[in-house]
């Protein structure tokens, strides 16, 4: 005579169980198996005596264990037994809550209003116990669960939440045709600032013209966002006014806004009407970048990559709306810019791509002198001037940082 117990916190030991189901009657045992790692494999089996220990166990169902609600039952019950429903059945999955402060207790005094919950279910990563990102609610009737499904749009902590039926497969749909409804009202977004751009800020910008569902900023292992964000709108109405923001100013930066349904943009980039610009000074930042070379014409977006150490890499990208401003921003090739001579070249038509790639320019042997704590302006011609009286001069030359 066993229950099962599920939806147990990770640090529960089989002192606190027994602790627990001790008020029900006398226990044979308490198994709380465990996988290689030490983590228990999120099930435990509590054996009792009698028949009057092992109901009133039963009976403790939904209960709360440590604020977290657990599902108590007969380690015999296969689920679909007597002709009902199977969990999936009666069960809703939310997602897009937010995980912090988030635990099943709350989860549960904001479902119960739509019936009776046997079960929360919050999975959590092993290692740290962090919220994996689904939430779910079973409930006692199929009444419930409609009732639940009502929720879904409606508003957790903040955030507006997805609800579906757990056993939601699309049947007859077609592979993936869920996630097309999806796609078909959401946007993607680029070309934001990745340090200093948040979940909110994104949420505040787009919600100001039209009605936002949902944002989804992937970050990389260093905790800043990789450069791409997916939001979720409430109608293809909210859809189309979203794009209009497509190459707005956004924080010194213009954005790229498209829709996620959009084939012709997955995967391509426009490179039209873009310049590469190189030899750049460490110091150099995107700022000063897109003031400078907006005065050959409107720019789309321009991009100055930085180090570790946040210094310039040495290049830039800028793209124009149309060729006249590309042009008169390649008559700035081999000039003088803020310290270095710089080279201004149409992107996929640079000299020196790839193969045949010219090495770089070594001095001739012989005598030579070092020249330091020059001034930024000074360039290879001042320089030989200033020495012409000195001798001959074989090869003269200013070296400029491009890290």
């Amino acid at each position: 005579m066993e229950v099962v117990v599920k939806g147990l916190p990770n640090d529960t030991d089989e002192f606190s169980l027994q602790n627990f189901f001790g008020q029900c009657g006398e226990i044979t045992r308490v198994s709380l198996p465990r996988g290689k790692d030490g983590c228990l494999k999120g099930a435990a089996f509590v054996g009792f005596v009698t028949q009057e220990g092992l109901n009133k166990a039963l009976e403790l169902n939904s209960s709360f264990f440590n604020n977290f609600c657990i599902s108590v039952r007969l380690a015999s019950d296969k689920i679909e037994r007597g002709g009902k429903k199977s969990n999936d059945e009666m069960t809703v999955v939310m997602r897009d809550f937010p995980f912090e402060g988030v635990d099943e207790a709350m989860i549960n005094d904001y479902f119960k209003t739509c019936g009776e919950v046997v079960r929360v279910n919050l999975p959590r990563h092993k290692e740290d116990g962090r919220i994996k990102g689904a939430a779910f609610i079973e409930f006692m009737r199929e009444e419930d669960v409609e009732t639940a499904l009502l929720l879904n749009g409606s508003e957790f902590m903040g955030e507006i939440i997805t609800v579906r039926k757990a056993s939601d497969r699309e049947k007859g749909g077609g592979k993936g045709s869920r996630r097309e409804r999806e796609d078909a009202v959401t946007i993607v977004v680029k070309g934001f600032p990745t340090e200093s751009t948040d979940e909110e800020l994104l949420r505040s910008t787009f919600a100001a013209v039209a009605q936002v569902v949902r944002v989804n900023l992937p970050r990389g292992a260093d905790g800043l966002p990789k450069g791409t964000a997916f939001i979720q709108m409430g109608t293809d109405e909210d859809v189309a006014r979203a794009c209009e923001l497509d190459n707005s100013p956004f924080m010194n930066a213009t954005l790229s806004v498209h829709r996620a349904s959009d084939k012709s943009n997955k995967g391509k980039k426009n490179d039209d009407f873009t310049v590469v610009v190189r030899g750049l000074a460490d110091w150099v930042d995107e700022a000063s970048i897109k003031a400078d070379f907006s005065q050959c014409g409107d720019l789309r977006r321009a991009s100055c990559p930085s180090n570790g150490e946040g210094k310039c890499k040495g290049f830039a990208y800028v793209q124009y709306k149309n060729e006249e401003s590309m042009k008169k921003a390649l008559e700035w090739n081999n000039t003088w810019y803020k310290g270095a001579t710089i080279t201004v070249e149409q992107l996929g038509e640079e000299k020196g791509k790839g193969k045949g790639k010219k090495k770089k320019e070594k001095l001739p042997e012989g005598p030579t002198i070092h020249v330091s704590s020059l001034s930024y302006d000074v360039d290879d011609e001042m320089l030989k001037a200033a020495f012409a009286a000195c001798g001959e001069i074989v090869a003269c030359r200013v070296l400029t940082s491009s890290k």
